[in-house]
Formats: C-alpha cells, structure tokens, sequence
C-alpha cells in the first residue's frame, strides 16, 4: 500500500474511485466495471457511474470482484489517439485500471486490518492531472475544454478535461497547471434511439504552478 502511494506521488495522472460495482462486463483480455459513486457536491447528492477498463496483462485481481462488492479502484486516464475507417482522426479517452481492492472500514485502514468492522471508508470520485496545458478552447457557450500533458508510470497522455468557466482559456499554453475534478457521467435521451451514455473528465479547481489565479470548475 504505501509503495501504491509513493508511486502516485511521483505520477501526474491519477484517479481514484471507491464505491460499489454495478456492472461486469468481460470480453477476450479485457473486463470492464461501472461503479457507483455518491458524493455530496455543494449540498446535494451526485451519483456518477464511472466506467473503468481493466487489461488481463495488468494482473490487477480484477478477476476476484463480482457485481455488488465495494471496491476501491485506483487508475489513470489513457488518451490514445485512433482512427475512422474515413482516415479521421480522434481521440478514445478512458480510465484504465492498476489496481482494485476491498472496500474496508476506516478503523481496518488504520490498524490495517482487512476485515475489521466499522463504517466503511467514505465514496470518492477523484481525479488528479499536472502537467504542461497544451490548448484550450470553447466547446459551446457554456462548456471549455483544456488539453494537459500528464504522464502515469513513464508514460505520456494528452488528457482533455472539462470545464464550465471560460477562465481556463486566459491560460498560456505551456503553463504548468494542477488539476483536481471527478468523472462526470451523464444520459441522453432521444425519441426513437437508445440511450446515449457518457463520461466526462469534469475539472473542480485548478492552480496554476507560477503567478496563477487559482479558478473553480463552476
């Protein structure tokens, strides 16, 4: 555990969830988890669904946890680039999985007994990012997206990020910013179609490394 936490000490692209699994999906090498997560944002509850991929090469011990077990994920946001069968190119942004534990009691966290009983440690949606900003621009009249360099175990990924207030675009590129938000996850609904599911990477603060204001996400 603390070797875990040293290693995200030294990352600039780390996620945390905790909640419960409310769906297993598997195919060949890969398994996939939707948790739930609830959080209390500015008084009022948000449930999120964060979807996460975990690889069978990561021998993370995914394969141990079933749907309805409470779990603790920690993971990074993986940006690889892809391309249409037109030649487009676009970017398939997901969280992928390094490790997964039991969800356990704050008392089992301190004594570090697994099975201890007690209330369980609090739901959490977190996701941390720093690196060099690379662009930032309008999506709509509400809603900005920032690119951030970020870099997980050596390796290096664009990230898009979300946010609700055209502050972030008063950055200069190259700036060294400090990212902390959560995984957003909305629904859309159209007559005749299915439902449309999808995940945000939703910024709550960041700081600038030199001379910068720090801004909210909303």
């Amino acid at each position: 555990m603390k070797q875990a936490f040293e290693q995200e000490e030294l990352d600039s692209n780390v996620v945390r969830i905790c909640g419960r699994v409310m769906n297993r999906f598997d195919k060949p090498g890969i398994t996939i988890l939707t948790v739930s997560t609830l959080e209390i944002i500015r008084g009022e509850k948000q449930i999120n669904y964060p979807k996460i991929y975990f690889f069978s090469n990561d021998n993370t011990g995914v394969e141990n946890f079933m749907r309805g077990d409470e779990v603790v994920i920690h993971a990074h946001i993986a940006a690889p680039r892809k391309y249409r069968r037109t030649g487009q190119q676009y970017v398939s942004q997901a969280v992928v999985g390094d490790s997964i534990r039991k969800r356990q009691s704050l008392y089992g966290l301190m004594m570090n007994e697994e099975n201890a009983a007690g209330p369980l440690e609090p739901q959490t949606n977190l996701m941390y990012i720093k690196g060099p900003l690379l662009e930032a621009r309008t999506i709509n009249d509400k809603v900005c997206e920032i690119t951030v360099l970020a870099e997980d175990h050596g390796h290096k990924s664009a990230v898009h990020l979300t946010s609700f207030r055209n502050e972030v675009l008063l950055i200069r590129p190259g700036t060294i910013v400090t990212v902390h938000g959560r995984i957003r996850t909305r629904v859309r609904f159209q007559e005749g179609e299915k439902p449309k599911r999808y995940q945000n990477y939703e910024i709550m603060r960041i700081t600038q490394e030199e001379g910068g204001n720090e801004n909210g996400a909303r």
